[in-house]
């Protein structure tokens, strides 16, 4: 169904409603017969619904020039829309959700709301090595033709949004209104997933990113997709609550393990204790939710580097005393009894040959 430029601004007038939510919108639409009637009863049939002298106002007078904002923005592109709950291209998914938004804003390709997705979100200090792993489930994921939904901030899930780009779509699901970018950092990222996905948002037009917007946002990351994919999240994390609305929507939860020294891994360990299923892969993820891959994709997290040439002794037993978490130099020469300087050449050489990779935190090993 498509809504005349008329019904959708009284949906958006409803939905400026302060404090009204989702659950709100249903329960008064439930006693009219067309939306419209909603703005032309007396004051003695809001107060019915208990609704406060500040809401009983916007109804009254709704914020019209608010709702021109939107309607103008909706104009201002091909790849802008607004959906109602009731227009075809809402997503299917949302509806099964309990408190399905009334309007999403759309900037990007609306017929993508309604492919197969799988959401990817974690920490946003995330390690080096839990944006490679995001990245790389989300690029062989994306490759199976799967649709990765994250919440486009900082860390796992910029890496997931980066990956399913790499070789497919994404869509960002956003704590702000869709004109906003948040963080800035993203903007660039933002106007890619636009070309190549979409970024949908149920705040009006100009919403700041307000604290209490974001868990109310990762209902949806969990309610667009099948399964939601853990990766890095500390005990008390946005993520855990995106991984609660899943379980409370009969989706799947997915977590990726880590070093328990690492204290962003301790929320997945905490999601495996209480049945969350453990992925090493998109592999790993498509087993879970019974999907059969076109190709088998590459199940190592990191990727496949160089083949192992015939290491020497001493690097031999170097490379055995780097593990897969970053060790600097004075724990190194603590594990090996090497000297600074005899390390210095055997770990470029190991680093040559793809055996291990280096950044600001130490030497690590890489998986293959």
């Amino acid at each position: 169904m498509k809504l005349t430029i008329d019904e959708l601004s009284y949906w958006l007038a409803l939905v400026k409603v302060p404090r009204l939510g989702p659950r709100g919108v249903f329960k008064l639409l439930k006693n009219v017969g067309e939306i419209k009637e909603l703005f032309s009863r007396d004051r003695g049939f809001y107060e019915t619904f208990g609704l406060s002298a500040e809401q009983i106002k916007h109804f009254m007078s709704p914020s019209w020039q608010s709702v021109e904002a939107d309607l103008n923005w909706c104009d201002c592109g091909v790849d802008h829309n607004i959906l109602s709950i009731i227009c075809e291209d809402y997503p299917k998914q949302l509806l099964t959700i309990p408190d399905p938004p009334p309007i999403i804003y759309v900037a990007g390709s609306s017929t993508i709301l309604n492919q197969l997705q799988v959401a990817i979100v974690g920490s946003r200090r995330s390690t080096p090595e839990g944006k490679e792993v995001a990245f790389e489930i989300a690029k062989n994921l994306a490759e199976q033709e799967i649709t990765i939904t994250s919440g486009l901030a900082r860390g796992i899930d910029t890496a997931a949004h980066l990956g399913a780009l790499n070789s497919g779509r994404t869509i960002a699901v956003i704590g702000t209104g869709i004109d906003v970018t948040y963080p800035l950092s993203n903007h660039e990222l933002a106007g890619r997933i636009i070309q190549e996905g979409a970024i949908i948002s149920e705040f009006s037009l100009g919403t700041p990113p307000l604290p209490e917007h974001f868990p109310q946002r990762n209902r949806l990351i969990s309610g667009l997709a099948l399964g939601t994919c853990v990766i890095e999240a500390a005990e008390k994390s946005g993520s855990l609550i995106t991984a609660k609305c899943a379980v409370e929507q009969g989706r799947e939860v997915f977590a990726v393990p880590g070093s328990i020294r690492n204290h962003h891994t301790k929320g997945c360990h905490q999601l495996i204790k209480q049945g969350a299923a453990l992925v090493t892969c998109a592999q790993d993820i498509l087993l879970e939710l019974g999907i059969n891959s076109k190709n088998q994709p590459n199940c190592s997290l990191a990727g496949k580097i160089s083949e192992y040439f015939e290491l020497e002794e001493p690097h031999l037993k170097l490379l055995e005393c780097i593990g897969y978490e970053p060790a600097k130099i004075d724990l190194l020469v603590e594990r090996s009894d090497f000297s600074v300087s005899q390390l210095a050449p055997l770990l470029l050489d190991l680093e040559l040959s793809g055996h291990i990779t280096s950044s600001y935190s130490g030497y690590r090993r890489v998986s293959y």
